[in-house]
């Protein structure tokens, strides 16, 4: 999985969510390809690599572009998935701060009404 931002709270999630040990989650810096085509060489089980960039023009150019990447340098022939944060023009961080704001929030009612 790649992530161009929030890669921790990403991975927090997921493990919250469920088992994170079904996952390989690597954080790249743009499109630079070595440490993908390394983690791919090493672990050929892997089937599916997700890409979560940014849901703005260049997260998806990005996306694009590791795509091609994936395809042409790496030769990965396995499923490959854009998941775009569900924010347009926003990334996963955004994404997961209002999914924390919202936690606190109903938290807080469920505490104000007893």
């Amino acid at each position: 999985m790649t992530l161009q931002e929030a890669g921790d709270r990403h991975l927090a999630a997921h493990r919250a969510a469920g088992n994170p040990q079904q996952y390989a989650y690597l954080a790249l810096d743009c499109c630079d390809v070595a440490p993908l085509q390394y983690h791919l060489a090493h672990n050929p089980q892997i089937k599916a690599v997700c890409l979560c960039q940014d849901n703005d023009e260049a997260g998806k150019r990005s996306a694009q572009r590791a795509f091609d990447l994936l395809r042409d340098e790496c030769k990965f022939q396995g499923q490959i998935v854009p998941l775009l944060p569900p924010i347009p023009g926003g990334d996963y961080n955004d994404y997961l701060q209002a999914q924390i704001q919202r936690s606190r929030e109903t938290a807080l009612e469920c505490a104000q009404s007893f």
